[in-house]
C-alpha cells in the first residue's frame, strides 16, 4: 500500500493516471468539452472533410485532449455511392503504444445508423485503445449532408451560478402561481357571499376572494341548480380566475360547480 502527496514539495513529477483522476473528479465521469477558444465546433468544410476547431476536451476518466489556439483538425470521409445513405463518427482515438506511452490520433468509423455510438473504454479499466466520439456525419449519396456534435460543454462556474439563480426565481415563481390557485383563506360558514362572481382579479387575496358560502334567495350569480354552497376563488392573474362552487342542489344531491374567466370572457358554470 502508498499513500502519495500529489501537490508535495519534492518535485516529483504528476503522473497522467494522477491528473485524470483530479479532473474525473471535477467535471464527473462524463466525457465534456470544456468553455475555452473555439470549444472544439465541428463543420463541414467539403463533401469529404470534416473540421474541428481549437479547444479542451476532457474525457470521462479525465484525459484531457487538447487543439492549440488557432489549429484545427481534420477528418477525411470516404467518398459516397449516389443513392446510398452512409453514417459516420469522427472523434480522438487514445491509446497506448508499444513503449506504454499514451498517445491520441483521430479516426473515423463508418456507423449503421443514425443512432449509433461507440462505447467509451478508459484506461483505468485496462483498455489499451479508447475511441472518443466528437461528431455524427451523414452522408447522402456523394454529399456530406449533416453533422451532429457529440460531446457537451462543460458548465462554468458562473453558468452554474446562473443555472442556479434560474432554478430558484422559476421556484419562486411556481410556489407563488401554486398559493394563488388554492383556497386563499379558510373557509367561513358565517360569511355569506351575496354576489358569487364578485372577484377582484388584481389581488389574489383580496377580501373579495375569501371564501364563504352562496344561498339560494340570497346570493346573485349562481347556478340554477344551487341551493347552498361553499364558494372559493382561484386567481392566477387578473386575466385567469377560477371559481368553485361545492354543495348541493335544489334537489338535494351534492355537486361541484366551476366557472372560468379566461382573457375576458366567463366560462360556466359547468
Amino acid at each position: 500500500m502508498s499513500v502519495n502527496l500529489i501537490t508535495g514539495n519534492l518535485f516529483s513529477p504528476i503522473q497522467a493516471s494522477q491528473d485524470s483522476d483530479y479532473q474525473a473528479g471535477t467535471f464527473g465521469e462524463k466525457t465534456q468539452i470544456l468553455n475555452v477558444g473555439s470549444k472544439m465546433a465541428v463543420s463541414i468544410v467539403d463533401n469529404s472533410t470534416i473540421r474541428c476547431e481549437d479547444g479542451v476536451l476532457v474525457t470521462r476518466e479525465g484525459r484531457r485532449v487538447q487543439i492549440d489556439n488557432g489549429d484545427v483538425v481534420e477528418w477525411t470521409i470516404p467518398t459516397g455511392t449516389q443513392g446510398t445513405t452512409s453514417y459516420y463518427i469522427v472523434g480522438f482515438r487514445l491509446y497506448t503504444d508499444d513503449e506504454s506511452a499514451q498517445l491520441c490520433d483521430t479516426f473515423v468509423q463508418s456507423v449503421s445508423g443514425p443512432g449509433a455510438t461507440i462505447t467509451e473504454d478508459t484506461f483505468r479499466n485496462g483498455a489499451v485503445e479508447i475511441f472518443v466520439s466528437v461528431a455524427r456525419v451523414v452522408q447522402n449519396g456523394i454529399t456530406l449532408e449533416s453533422i451532429q456534435p457529440l460531446i457537451p460543454t462543460a458548465m462554468t462556474t458562473d453558468d452554474a451560478k446562473s443555472a442556479i439563480s434560474q432554478i430558484n426565481s422559476d421556484l419562486t415563481d411556481a410556489l407563488l402561481r401554486i398559493s394563488q390557485i388554492t383556497s386563499h383563506s379558510p373557509v367561513n360558514s358565517t360569511l355569506l357571499i351575496t354576489d358569487a362572481m364578485n372577484i377582484d382579479g388584481s389581488q389574489p387575496y383580496a377580501d373579495a376572494n375569501r371564501s364563504g358560502y352562496v344561498a339560494r334567495g340570497a346570493s346573485i350569480n349562481i347556478p340554477s341548480d344551487c341551493e347552498i354552497a361553499i364558494r372559493e376563488a382561484m386567481v392566477i392573474d387578473s386575466t385567469h380566475i377560477m371559481v368553485r362552487l361545492t354543495g348541493f342542489t335544489t334537489s338535494a344531491h351534492l355537486k361541484t360547480w366551476t366557472a372560468f374567466y379566461n382573457s375576458g370572457t366567463w366560462y360556466g358554470w359547468e
